[in-house]
Parts: C-alpha cells; structure tokens; sequence
C-alpha cells in the first residue's frame, strides 16, 4: 500500500510540475504574443514614417522645381514688377535701398565683392518680412534690386557732384582741360 501512496503521490506530483509547465508555457506564448503585436505596431509605425519622408521629398522637389529662375542676362525691373506685383515690388524695394544705406556700403566697390555678411543680413531681412521672395531661386530679384540700386545712386551721385568718380582723380585717362597736351606747348607741333 506504501508503494500505491508513493505512486499515486508521484502522480499527482507530476501532474502538478505538467500544470505548472503548461502555465509557465502559457505565459510565455502571451508574452510572444504581446511581442509580436508590439513588433507590428513598430513595423506599421515604421512603414507610415518612411510613406511620410517620401511625401515630404517628393514636395521638396516640387518646390525646387516649382522655384522660379533668374532669366539669363540682364533682367528688366518691369520683370519683376510683373512677377511680384507693383505694391510688392515697392515695398520691397524700399526696404532694399533702407538696409543698404544702413549697412553704409562703398558705392563703388564692385557688388561681387561686397561683405557676404552684410548682404545676407539684408537678404534675410527681406525673406522674413516679404516671404513671396522665397519663391525666387536663391532670392536673385534682392540681389537684382541691390545692384540696380547701387548703380543708380553712383551714377546719380556723380552727376550730381556729391560722390566723385574713382577715376577722375587719373589724368591719363581725362583729356586736357585747356585743349593744351600734357607737354605744355599749347597744341603745337615742334619740328
């Protein structure tokens, strides 16, 4: 009879370790479960932020192509009236002309040569008050508008006498004031 108790306790013994396994086994298959979801979760999460980027790509390319390109030469100002609208144009030239007579830059210094730093501080300027200028590429009507204006005031400056001409200052390039050649001999011919 001692052996039936040991047997039927073994039993039961092993019939609890086969629960508690299968419990455990259970627990584990919920967890893969969760996991699994989770892993979904992330991989839909993934997929709808690569579908994102592309969408967003796709609009900055648009908005490259969508950009519109200085015309190739010398471009006329009444190009630009057109494509910014009179009031815009005035507004915006007003506030190019203002930011360059504070930056208090050379009239005659050559405009590929102006501070980089100045002149993207006056481009800035315009891109945030005037945000239509950001569909120029790289906002060429400022830096238009800019050299128009710094044309016009050296050449008015120089008419009208307040600025001088950095070559007036060069005898060889000026003919005689009296009609006399630089010899002093009054326009005669010496034999």
């Amino acid at each position: 009879m001692a052996q039936l108790q040991d047997l039927e306790a073994a039993a039961i013994a092993k019939d609890q370790a086969i629960s508690d396994i299968e419990a455990s086994v259970a627990a584990k298959d919920q967890e893969i479960l969760e996991a699994n979801a989770a892993t979904t979760q992330v991989t839909a999460n993934l997929v709808h932020s690569q579908a994102q980027v592309l969408a967003l790509l796709q609009v900055q390319r648009n908005l490259v192509q969508s950009l519109i390109a200085k015309p190739k030469g010398r471009v006329q100002m009444r190009t630009l009236h057109g494509l910014l609208g009179l009031r815009t144009y005035k507004c915006i030239q007003n506030t190019i002309h203002t930011m360059l007579d504070v930056q208090d830059l050379d009239p005659f210094t050559d405009f590929r040569l102006l501070d980089a730093e100045k002149m993207s501080e006056v481009v800035n300027v315009i891109r945030t008050e005037y945000p239509t200028i950001l569909r120029f590429a790289n906002s060429w009507p400022v830096y238009t508008m800019s050299r128009q204006y710094r044309r016009n005031f050296r050449k008015n400056g120089i008419r009208k006498g307040y600025l001088k001409s950095p070559t007036a200052g060069n005898k060889e390039n000026q003919p005689p004031a009296d009609g006399n050649d630089a010899g002093g001999n009054g326009g005669a011919v010496m034999a």
